[in-house]
C-alpha cells in the first residue's frame, strides 16, 4: 500500500468549524456530478425563466447530479432602499423557489446566502432562518444551511478520492472582474476547488504550484493544482449593470467532475455538453413579448401610428390588448383587424 503525506504549509491550530461531507453516487465514467446553481433573483424582471426551468429539467434527469445554490436565490427589492425592478413580492419569490426545487430537495446538498437575501435575514433580526423554513419547506433535513455571511468547506468524496471544496456567495465588487474575488479566496484557502457566485459570469481558472510529499518514506517535490470556479446566474442583463456598464450575464450553471480513479477535476458547460436540453424552436422563445422594444406592426385606430404592442400577458392573437407608444391609447385587437375601445 502507498501512503502519501503532503505539507503544504505548518499547522498552528485547529477551527471547530463542522466540515459538510459528501459521497457522490459514481457513474459508469468513474466520476460524481455536482452542479452549483445560483443567481436565480426570483422576483426580477430580468429573471430568466423559461432558460432556468431548462436546467431544471435538465438536474431532473440526470439521477447521480447533486446541487449546491450559490445565494442570490430571491431579489428581495422590497426589502432593499435601492431602486429595484421587481415583479413578484417576497411571498411568491419564496413560493416560486419552493414549487420548482422541491421536486430536486434529495439532490440539494447545501444552500448558501447571498448578499439579496441577506435583506431578509437583515429585515427579521435573524429571528427566523430563512433557509431552515425552505429546508423545512423542500422537505429535506439533511441540506446545510449556515448563517449569512459566511462561506462552507464540503469535502466531496468519490470513491477514495477526496475534494475539499469552499464554497460561497461573496459581495466584493467582483461583478466588474470575477477574477478578483476568486483570486483573493485562493490565497486563503489552500484547498482543490474554491466556487464563487455574484458575479454573473461562469468561468473556470486553474492554479498550479509546488508542494512537498513523502511517499512511503521518500521525499519528493509535488505539483498541486487548485480551480477557481465563478457559477454564473439566471438574470438577463438588468438596469443596474447597464447603468454600470458591467459584463454582460452569462445565463447558466456549470456542472463540476470529481473523478473517483484519479484526482482530476473537470468543468462541464452544460449548454454545450446537454444542448439538446436548450434547443430552441424560433429564436424568440426566451423573449418576453410583453415589452415595449418589440412591436406590433397593426396601426393604432386613435393616430395611426405602427409604434403598438401587446398590453396584457393574458392577450392571445386573436383577442390583444394592446397600447400606442405615440398618443398613449390602448385598444383591443379582436380577430382579423377588428376593433374596439
Amino acid at each position: 500500500m502507498v501512503t502519501i503525506e503532503t505539507f503544504p504549509g505548518v499547522s498552528l491550530d485547529f477551527d471547530q468549524e463542522r466540515i459538510c461531507t459528501i459521497d457522490l453516487p459514481i457513474t459508469k465514467g468513474n466520476f460524481g456530478e455536482v452542479i452549483f446553481a445560483g443567481d436565480q433573483h426570483y422576483g426580477s424582471e430580468s429573471y430568466a425563466e423559461s432558460h432556468h426551468h431548462k436546467y431544471l429539467s435538465l438536474m431532473n434527469s440526470i439521477k447521480h447530479l447533486k446541487i449546491v445554490t450559490m445565494g442570490d436565490t430571491f431579489e428581495f427589492g422590497e426589502l432593499s432602499s435601492f431602486l429595484t425592478e421587481e415583479e413578484s413580492p417576497a411571498r411568491k419569490q419564496i413560493e416560486m423557489f419552493v414549487e420548482d426545487y422541491k421536486p430536486l430537495a434529495k439532490k440539494i446538498i447545501a444552500c448558501v446566502w447571498g448578499n439579496h437575501d441577506q435583506r431578509f435575514a437583515r429585515l427579521i433580526n435573524r429571528t427566523i432562518d430563512l433557509y431552515d423554513y425552505l429546508k423545512l419547506q423542500l422537505g429535506n433535513p439533511e441540506m446545510v444551511t449556515l448563517p449569512p455571511n459566511r462561506g462552507v468547506i464540503i469535502v466531496f468524496r468519490a470513491g477514495e478520492q477526496s475534494y475539499p471544496t469552499f464554497v460561497m456567495h461573496s459581495t466584493t465588487r467582483a461583478a466588474v472582474n470575477m477574477e478578483v474575488q476568486l483570486k483573493r479566496s485562493s490565497q486563503i484557502w489552500m484547498v482543490p476547488l474554491i466556487c464563487h457566485g455574484h458575479t454573473h459570469k461562469m468561468g473556470w481558472f486553474p492554479r498550479t504550484f509546488f508542494s512537498v510529499s513523502r511517499i512511503n518514506g521518500q521525499y519528493y517535490r509535488s505539483i498541486f493544482r487548485q480551480y477557481l470556479l465563478s457559477t454564473g446566474c439566471f438574470l438577463r442583463y438588468p438596469a443596474y449593470a447597464e447603468e454600470g456598464s458591467y459584463p454582460v450575464s452569462d445565463v447558466g450553471a456549470p456542472i463540476v467532475r470529481f473523478y473517483a480513479n484519479k484526482p482530476e477535476l473537470e468543468y462541464i458547460d452544460p449548454r454545450v455538453t446537454y444542448s439538446g436540453f436548450f434547443e430552441r424552436a424560433n429564436p424568440w422563445e426566451h423573449a418576453k413579448v410583453n415589452v415595449p422594444e418589440i412591436y406590433d406592426l397593426r396601426k393604432c385606430i386613435f393616430c395611426g401610428s405602427t409604434n403598438t404592442f401587446v398590453w396584457s400577458q393574458k392577450s392571445t392573437s386573436a383577442n390583444a390588448r394592446r397600447r400606442c407608444t405615440r398618443c398613449g391609447r390602448t385598444y383591443t385587437v379582436k380577430g382579423d383587424y377588428n376593433t374596439t375601445k
